[in-house]
């Protein structure tokens, strides 16, 4: 099927009558990007054949005193970037035919890659020429990714990826900009009209901040931004509290919202993967995500729970469920396995505490999540001590003592 599409791109690239005017406009837009403008160490591809043409954009570049960067390969395997002074050293050509830089100093830092492809699709998935040279390149490295292109390579569909294809930052053409941050945006679009009437506490107030959650966490676990972002979005959309049981087997909401959103099919696998496993239920089943962005994704919507948000979230719920918040003549049912959870509204906010809330940090998946666990739930506690000695309830503070001893 790839191999089908780099034919037909090649062929279409070859017939496209105004290469020199969009190749021109595109140099335009390149060197007032904001990316461009503010970094000094830039990486380009020496355009050949029918290519966008680098060659005014490399010399600009050299102009506006950047340290310039360009490709050779090294194998069969590997390419490396060399820094040039000025186009007089592209001297080499290599087995492809195209010409490359004298190996002299090689790149120890690239903030910003101008990349070249067969076609591109607007969320930024690349078909290169098959040797994988890029993809193998970029991996772990933090590089802003630009792709470059003629509008006529801009494909309308999805372009099919697996877990090695590495994804563009933005891609650039004559007509348009179009950025990861797009996708993520229309998600969030779709998620926020679907929870638009919530008013239990995961509406889009939730999202958003397991979302800023999650990305924090996403830092210092080195894990991947968008996946993380958009478990973060959808890990709600399915609830079986908002929406039924056979909405949250099937994860119909989110399916539909990422398919809107021309979402390719390898990500939206992984998504689904961790999608299916988040949730308290689940974990008191056993099932918890296996991919570190959903690990993530948990332990920000857990942490969520707990902590001040908590507590204001379970008052939310259980106004809304028509529960008091807190009833002394009943205590909480502390042992609950799923089916009882998923069929049972907590008595009182208070008891939701201790049936649910106060046993979130020691679930905790990552460090990040179980550092932020720690603070909050540390809030809980010392908000339930006053809240019962206002309330003058001795036999609850010692209920408290007891239930933290246990937990040790």
């Amino acid at each position: 099927m790839k191999q089908q599409l780099r034919e037909k791109y090649k062929q279409l690239r070859k017939n496209i009558p105004n290469k020199t005017i969009q190749s021109s406009k595109i140099a335009d837009k390149i060197r007032n990007h904001t990316s461009y403008q503010q970094s000094d160490h830039i990486a380009f591809y020496y355009s050949y054949g029918s290519e966008v043409d680098t060659k005014a954009m490399i010399q600009q570049a050299l102009l506006d005193h950047k340290h310039v960067y360009l490709p050779k390969v090294i194998n069969k395997e590997e390419m490396e970037f060399y820094e040039i002074k000025s186009l007089d050293e592209i001297i080499h050509r290599n087995a492809l035919g195209i010409l490359e830089p004298e190996a002299s100093v090689r790149a120890e830092k690239i903030e910003v890659m101008i990349i070249p492809g067969l076609c591109f699709d607007e969320k930024g998935d690349r078909l290169g020429y098959g040797g994988g040279y890029y993809d193998r390149y970029l991996q772990d490295k933090e590089i802003y990714k630009i792709g470059i292109c003629f509008d006529e390579q801009l494909s309308d569909e999805a372009i099919e990826i697996n877990e090695y294809d590495i994804q563009m930052d933005e891609v650039i053409t004559m007509k348009g900009n179009f950025r990861k941050e797009n996708v993520i945006e229309e998600v969030k679009q779709g998620v926020a009209q679907l929870l638009a009437k919530d008013d239990s506490g995961h509406g889009m107030d939730h999202i958003e901040h397991v979302l800023e959650l999650s990305l924090r966490f996403c830092e210092k676990e080195k894990a991947d931004k968008e996946i993380t972002a958009l478990i973060a979005l959808l890990h709600d959309v399915d609830d079986y509290k908002l929406f039924g049981m056979e909405s949250a087997q099937k994860l119909t909401n989110a399916k539909r919202i990422m398919s809107e959103a021309k979402i390719s099919h390898e990500t939206q696998t992984r998504v689904l993967e961790s999608l299916a496993c988040i949730g308290y239920s689940k974990a008191l089943k056993g099932i918890r995500p296996l991919m570190i962005e959903g690990k993530i994704v948990s332990d920000a919507d857990m942490c969520d729970a707990i902590g001040t948000r908590g507590i204001l979230r379970a008052y939310t719920y259980s106004m809304k469920k028509g529960k008091p918040f807190f009833n002394k003549e009943i205590f909480p049912a502390e042992d609950m396995d799923a089916d009882r959870y998923t069929q049972k509204c907590a008595d009182s906010s208070c008891n939701h505490f201790f049936e649910k809330l106060l046993k979130l940090k020691g679930m905790m998946m990552t460090e990040a999540g179980k550092e932020e666990a720690k603070h909050r739930h540390k809030i809980m506690v010392s908000f339930l001590y006053h809240f019962f000695e206002e309330e003058n309830v001795p036999e609850w503070k010692e209920y408290l003592d007891h239930y933290l001893e246990k937990s040790i």
